[in-house]
Formats: C-alpha cells, structure tokens, sequence
C-alpha cells in the first residue's frame, strides 16, 4: 500500500494528541488546588464571625460540670397568723312579761251537760205553806188483779222542786208489784203547788197514799 507524503504517519499523531490532553489534565488539578487552597487558607470575616458566634453560643448554653446541684432540702414555709374576726357583743334582749293565765270560760256545751246543784229540800215542819196537786192523775186499777178481786193500799213518797215538778217517786209501803206500777205513773204525770218559806216557793219531799178497792 502507498501513502501520501501530505499524511504524517499516525505514531506521530497519536503523540501529539496525548500530549495536549495530559497538559489539560495538569492545568485543571492546578486550578483547583489554588481554590481549595484559598477558601480554606483566607477565610473571609464573614465565617470567621459565624464561627465565633457559634463556638460562643455553644460555650454559653453548656452547663458547667463542676457545678453540683444543690441538694439541701428547702426551708419550711413558716405559718401566717390568721387574726381571729372582731366579735361584736350581743344585747341581751328582755323577753317580754309573760300575760297572766287567763281563767278558762266554760264552754256552752260543758255548762249544758254539767251535773246541775242539787236544790234544797225542805222539810215539811219548816213550810209556812203545804204543797198540793194542781192536776191529779188517778192511778189505774190493774186489770188482772180487778179481775181476781184483789184489793191494795199504796203509801208513796214524792220528791218536788220549786217549780213543783216530780223529781222522784218512791214507794214507802207496798201494795204489790202491779199497783206500786200504777202508783208510780200515776204521781210522774201528775202536777204540783210547790210548798213556800216565807212566800219564797221551796222543794220539798211529802207522802200520797193510795187506796184500791172494788166498792
């Protein structure tokens, strides 16, 4: 094969151009060796300034380690005297004078049904004026001792106050069961003149007889 004599030979080139490359390489590692070298050799005032604010803030927030905390209890709180409230003195006030009892008024009903004095009675002796019948009633015969005949006398006692009203009747002689009956009803129907003391009317006691007989 033949080559031109323009063409160098290709060694020659090959040379050149590793040569060119390498030269590069050098120059750029120069290059930033000096920028490495200057930022860490001349320091601007600016991180300087930060480098010391930082190590003085640390040194300030650090707490110190010989410093020991303090272990003694605290001390007591010591009692507030409370002062006690003024007392303001009482008055004694006088009750009032208590009201005498007043005496009790008996009630109409307790005056109705209390048991009424009993009223005097008075003898016949001391009368200036016998009692009498206003309005007598006769006795009645029993009918079944009229049918067997029986004949009976009665001695009664009658018992009158002032107004000549019967307040009792009490048979002093017997003439059986049947005429004492008759005897009975017959003086507490009847009415009475009330015996008097010195025109004054008075109760008194006095004695009926009563006679049965068929003639």
């Amino acid at each position: 094969m033949h080559i031109p004599a323009h063409i160098p030979p290709y060694s020659s080139i090959g040379d050149i151009s590793i040569r060119q490359i390498a030269a590069a390489f050098l120059l750029a590692l120069l290059l930033h060796a000096l920028v490495l070298l200057a930022f860490y050799w001349t320091p601007t005032k600016t991180q300087l300034a930060h480098r010391q604010t930082l190590e003085v803030s640390l040194e300030s927030s650090a707490p110190s380690s010989s410093q020991e905390p303090d272990k003694r209890p605290p001390p007591k709180p010591q009692p507030v005297p409370v002062e006690a409230p003024a007392t303001q003195p009482t008055q004694t006030v006088p009750s009032p004078a208590e009201a005498p009892p007043q005496p009790a008024t008996p009630s109409a009903a307790s005056a109705h049904n209390s048991t009424p004095v009993a009223e005097e009675i008075q003898p016949l002796f001391r009368l200036t004026r016998m009692p009498g019948f206003q309005q007598k009633v006769e006795a009645d015969y029993p009918a079944q001792e009229r049918r067997a005949g029986i004949q009976a006398n009665v001695l009664a006692e009658v018992t009158i106050n002032a107004q000549g009203n019967v307040l009792n009747v009490r048979i002093i002689k017997s003439g059986g069961a049947a005429f004492d009956d008759a005897v009975k009803q017959a003086l507490q129907k009847s009415t009475f003149t009330p015996g008097m003391i010195d025109n004054k009317p008075v109760g008194t006691r006095f004695q009926v007889p009563f006679r049965f007989n068929l003639n």
